[in-house]
């Protein structure tokens, strides 16, 4: 009968850089979703009688219960990934004015994303420009900390 011996070392590290990984991943999404909320908390406070951006919130607020992975991962593919060099540069305007169309097109659900586009940024063009600046920062920690997620 032959034995097989097994580098339980070996084992060890593989299963001790798992669970690093595995705590990174968690304390990435903690932190993204810390800034994510204080984000939207910026807008909601900036707006205090948008109807809208209230129930946005809470539902936000809700998913993120359910799913807190969800937001992290959409933000990265939908946002850090397709604009990536504009967000480097921090201009705002791009994000206000962009005709969203085109990027759009092959997404489910398009009129109801382009609404919620539309619902987010019309705020924000009605900001001073501290406070859209302050969107920008937003906009590129957040795009920064979802680059680093491992999945």
């Amino acid at each position: 009968m032959e034995t097989i011996i097994l580098n339980s070392n070996s084992n060890s590290n593989s299963n001790s850089n798992l669970n690093s990984n595995l705590r990174m991943s968690t304390q990435v999404i903690k932190i993204f979703n810390e800034i994510f909320f204080n984000f939207v908390n910026l807008i909601s406070k900036t707006f205090p009688n948008d109807l809208d951006i209230t129930i946005a919130k809470n539902k936000l607020y809700a998913l993120k219960k359910i799913n807190p992975k969800m937001f992290i991962k959409i933000w990265k593919k939908h946002i850090t990934d397709k604009y990536k060099d504009s967000i480097k540069e921090g201009n705002i305007d791009y994000f206000i004015e962009k005709n969203y169309s085109d990027d759009l097109n092959k997404v489910n659900n398009s009129d109801r994303v382009m609404k919620s586009i539309n619902r987010l940024r019309e705020p924000i063009r009605k900001m001073n420009q501290s406070q859209q600046e302050m969107v920008m920062l937003f906009i590129q920690d957040l795009s920064k900390i979802s680059e680093t997620l491992i999945i």
